[in-house]
C-alpha cells in the first residue's frame, strides 16, 4: 500500500464462552493517529453472529473444584460463581455428594472463582480463587480445590512457665504469674493463672479458630511484668507456647519454626546463635521439640558492654525465610519458612498469613485467595467482545491504550507515510475458533480499510 491508499490493520476479537446469535456485539476502535498528525480516529463496529449454536470448537476447557472441609472431608452444596478476566461472569458451580463441580465450555484464559454460598455449618468466605490460563492441562481441565471452614470450628491454646533463676536461689520467684491472650495482635481481656498448684501449665479452652469471614484467627500470649524477671515466649497456637522466665542478670533467646506452604517439609533445620556477630551456640529444630528451643542462662554483657545476640538459620532450600518477633512481649526469632510455588492459589504465595502459622505443621491452610478480584468490577453485557486489541505475547496493559485503543498503530511510517508490516496479523485467543469468527473478522478489516481510506481521500481532497 501507500500513503494515498491509505492502509490495513487486521486484528482478532475474542468472545468469551459460545456466541449469541442475533446479538449486537460492539467492537471499538480507535487509531492513535490518521498519519498527517491529525487527531485520533474513533468508531463502533455492531456486529451480530447469525445462526450460531451448538459447542464451538474452541469451547472445550473445563474448571473442576473440589470442596473439602479441615478433614478433607468432601462437602456438597456449595455453591461458586466463576467470571471472565473482564470480572463478567460466565457461569455457576454448585458441588455435589463427592464435593465437587464442573463448568465446561469454557476459553481457555483467566478466571476468578467465589464462593457465593457455603454448605450448611460452614462459613461462607470472602475470598477469591484464580485460575490462570497455564492450569489448565492437557485434558484441557484445570482443576482448583477450596477448603471450608466450619463455623463452630475452636481450638484450644497451652501454655508452659519455665524459670531461669539458679532454682530460686535468691527466693524471689513469685508464687504465681498472670498470662494474657491476645488475638491478632489484641489484649481481649481474657486470662489465666500460672502457679506451682497448677505445675506452672495452663491452657485457653475453646476459642474460635475463625471470624466471621473465614478468615483464621491469631493467638499469641503475653505476661503480666514479673519484677526481677524478663519473659522470653517460644511456640506457636497450634503446638503450644513456652513462657520462660529469666533472672534480671540473665537473658534467654527464645527461638521458634514456623512451616507455611503445602507439602512436606524438612525433618529439622539449624539455628545458630550469634553473641556480637560470633557463634557461640547451635541447635537443631524438628518435630519432637515442637520446633521452638530457648538458650538459656547467657551474660547480658561484657566488660561492661551490652551483648548482641542474633538469631540464623541455615539455609532451606525451596523456601524463603523471614525473622520476625514482639520485643515488647518477648516473642522473639519466629523464623518462618514459606515454600516456593508457581500455584497463584498456594498459601505460600498469597503473602500476608497470620504470625502464628502452622508452627511445624504444612502451613497454610485454604488455597490462595487475594480478594483481588481477577479483573474489573464493571459488569460486561452477555457475550460482549473483549481484548479486541491486544497484542501476543505482551501484557494487556501494554497492548491496549486509552479506551481500548490499538497502540502503535503508525510505528515503522516510511518516508512516504506509509506503515512497515501493516497487513501482520494479531492474534488472541484460541485458533480453533477461526472458522466461527471468519465472517465476523472480514467484515472489521474490510470495513476499517474502507473508513481510513474515505477519510484519506477526503483530507487529500480538502488539500
Amino acid at each position: 500500500t501507500t500513503a494515498n491508499e491509505g492502509f490495513e490493520i487486521v486484528y482478532f476479537a475474542k468472545i468469551d464462552g459460545q456466541p449469541v446469535s442475533g446479538f449486537p456485539y460492539k467492537n471499538a476502535i480507535e487509531l492513535n493517529s490518521d498519519g498527517n498528525g491529525g487527531s485520533p480516529l474513533k468508531r463502533d463496529w455492531y456486529l451480530k453472529v447469525q445462526k450460531s449454536g451448538g459447542e464451538a470448537s474452541g469451547s472445550t476447557y473445563s474448571i473442576k473444584l473440589k470442596k473439602v472441609d479441615e478433614a478433607k472431608k468432601a462437602l456438597a452444596g456449595a455453591v461458586f460463581s466463576v467470571s471472565n478476566s473482564e470480572g463478567a461472569e460466565v457461569g455457576r458451580l454448585t458441588t455435589d455428594a463427592n464435593g465437587e463441580a464442573i463448568l465446561s465450555g469454557l476459553l481457555r484464559g483467566d478466571y476468578t472463582v467465589k464462593e457465593i454460598q457455603a454448605p450448611a455449618g460452614y462459613i461462607l468466605s470472602d475470598d477469591s480463587y484464580s485460575v490462570k490460563a497455564d492450569m489448565f492441562d492437557v485434558a484441557k481441565v484445570a482443576s482448583l480445590t477450596v477448603v471450608n471452614n466450619k463455623a463452630e470450628a475452636k481450638r484450644n491454646l497451652y501454655v508452659t512457665k519455665k524459670w531461669v533463676d539458679a532454682g530460686d536461689k535468691a527466693q524471689s520467684r513469685p508464687k504465681q504469674v498472670t498470662v494474657e491472650l491476645l488475638r491478632n495482635g489484641e489484649v481481649i481481656g481474657v486470662t489465666q493463672e500460672l502457679s506451682q498448684a497448677n505445675a506452672w501449665k495452663t491452657s485457653f479452652s475453646d476459642l474460635p479458630k475463625y471470624d466471621e469471614n473465614s478468615k483464621a484467627y491469631s493467638y499469641t500470649i503475653r505476661e503480666k511484668a514479673v519484677e526481677g524477671y524478663a519473659p522470653a515466649i517460644s511456640g506457636t497456637q497450634e503446638l503450644g507456647f513456652t513462657l520462660t522466665n529469666t533472672i534480671s542478670n540473665k537473658i534467654s533467646i527464645p527461638v521458634t519454626k514456623v512451616w507455611s506452604g503445602k507439602g512436606d517439609h524438612p525433618s529439622s533445620v539449624t539455628v545458630r546463635l550469634l553473641a556480637d556477630g560470633k557463634e557461640i551456640a547451635k541447635q537443631d529444630l524438628y518435630a519432637n521439640n515442637n520446633w521452638q528451643y530457648t538458650f538459656t542462662n547467657l551474660e547480658r554483657s561484657k566488660n561492661g558492654k551490652e551483648i548482641q545476640y542474633t538469631v540464623t538459620e541455615d539455609a532451606v532450600a525451596g523456601y524463603t525465610t523471614k525473622i520476625s518477633g514482639d520485643a515488647a512481649t518477648g516473642y522473639l526469632n519466629v523464623i518462618t519458612n514459606t515454600k516456593v510455588s508457581q500455584d497463584p492459589n498456594a498459601p505460600g504465595n498469597k503473602g500476608g498469613g497470620n504470625g502464628g502459622g502452622n508452627g511445624g505443621g504444612n502451613g497454610g491452610g485454604t488455597p490462595s485467595r487475594s480478594n483481588n478480584r481477577g479483573g474489573s468490577n464493571k459488569p460486561n453485557t452477555p457475550g460482549s467482545v473483549l481484548d479486541a486489541s491486544r497484542e501476543p505475547g505482551g501484557s494487556q496493559d501494554k497492548a491496549q491504550g486509552k479506551n481500548g485503543s490499538v497502540l502503535n498503530a503508525s510505528r515503522n511510517k516510511k518516508a512516504d507515510g506509509s506503515v512497515l508490516d501493516a497487513s501482520r496479523s494479531t492474534s488472541t485467543g484460541d485458533n480453533s475458533r477461526a472458522l466461527q469468527y471468519l465472517a465476523l473478522f472480514a467484515t472489521t478489516g474490510v470495513g476499517l480499510f474502507a473508513w481510513v481510506l474515505a477519510e484519506k481521500k477526503r483530507k487529500k481532497a480538502e488539500k
